[in-house]
């Protein structure tokens, strides 16, 4: 199964989660919508919806979440590595 887009977030590290998402945001990937970030058409066959499950309580609940496909894990690692490199981490805009 994909990593979510949060657990593909905290695995970059040095930067955060955060700043993870709002790059790719602002570089056009997501979009926010219904409150979760949802891929926009740029990011066609980088980012998916799926329904996620979850069975703390008694009762499964269930939620929308944002995972990363294998091929948007290479090409974002890729991207922000490559931003990292030309401005550092304290030049990422929050």
């Amino acid at each position: 199964m994909e990593l979510s887009l949060l657990e593909f977030a905290r695995g970059i590290g040095s930067i955060g989660a955060f700043k993870v998402i709002r790059l790719l945001a602002r570089e056009g990937y997501l979009k926010r919508r219904g409150g979760i970030n949802v891929p926009t058409q740029k990011a066609e066959g980088l980012l998916g919806v799926r329904r996620a499950i979850t069975r703390g309580g008694k009762r499964p609940s269930y939620h929308w979440q944002t995972y990363v496909t294998e091929v948007g894990e290479k090409f974002f690692a890729d991207m922000i590595e490559t931003e990292l490199r030309d401005f550092g981490h304290w030049e990422l805009k929050r």
